[in-house]
């Protein structure tokens, strides 16, 4: 079985204990008790789709570079939890570095009334610029969050390029087509007889910065030439 988001991948292992299963998931799938990203267990295996808390930390590193004037930001997070632990400790203490304040928010639900809610929430108390996590839900509503960060003026680095392909303004993003053809590694290594549990989980390796100069223009942001140079890609 191979499946992607948070809640399928918890629900497909707790309904089953013995058909492989192989997920792209945040890190705290494969963080749970008795699982490690070197030794997953169980019948669970995959791909990570961060690459650790550092991440957050670059992404506001070039919202930064971006915007010197900076000193506000909002980190959409999907869950509280990730939030009070290691992301939001790692935000937190990147942020102060760069000598802006990082404030985490946290949507009630996933539908276009508390997406709505929550961007008119973040613009009433003052947030310069966003980050948003890797949660599926968010990636789900992403059409809606390039839109309303528009209609905000709210610039944003997206975790993903689909964002940025949606007119959204810049993303630090994982490579999909490497973490696609480790999925299928692993497939290949259970039907040849290997273990789910005992197969690594693969943390990306590769990033790829995607600058929307359009978007930038609409927000009336000039795009460095340090920040175009280091772009793998900058669409007009």
């Amino acid at each position: 079985m191979v499946t992607n988001l948070h809640a399928l991948v918890t629900a497909f292992t707790q309904a089953t204990s013995e058909i492989p299963i192989v997920a792209i998931a945040g890190r705290s799938i494969w963080e749970g008790p008795g699982r490690s990203l070197a030794r997953p267990g169980g019948n669970l295996t995959g791909v990570s789709i961060n690459a650790g808390n550092e991440i957050t930390g670059k992404r506001l590193e070039i919202l930064k570079e971006t915007i010197p004037s900076l000193t506000k930001v909002a980190y959409l997070a999907s869950a509280r939890a990730a939030w009070e632990h290691d992301a939001g400790l790692s935000a937190r203490q990147a942020g102060s570095h760069l000598g802006m304040s990082v404030n985490g928010v946290f949507p009630a639900e996933f539908n276009e009334t508390q997406i709505r809610h929550t961007f008119a929430a973040m613009t009433q108390q003052q947030f310069e610029a966003v980050v948003i996590d890797e949660g599926g839900g968010f990636l789900a509503q992403r059409v809606l969050i390039v839109e309303l960060a528009e209609k905000y003026r709210l610039p944003v680095c997206y975790p993903y390029r689909d964002y940025v392909d949606l007119g959204g303004l810049m993303a630090h993003a994982p490579d999909l087509g490497e973490l696609a053809q480790r999925l299928a590694d692993n497939v290949h290594q259970i039907l040849n007889g290997a273990k789910p549990g005992d197969i690594p989980v693969f943390q990306p390796t590769r990033f790829q910065l995607v600058v929307n100069l359009k978007a930038a223009k609409s927000l009336g942001l000039t795009i460095s030439q340090s920040i175009s140079a280091r772009a793998d890609e900058i669409i007009e």
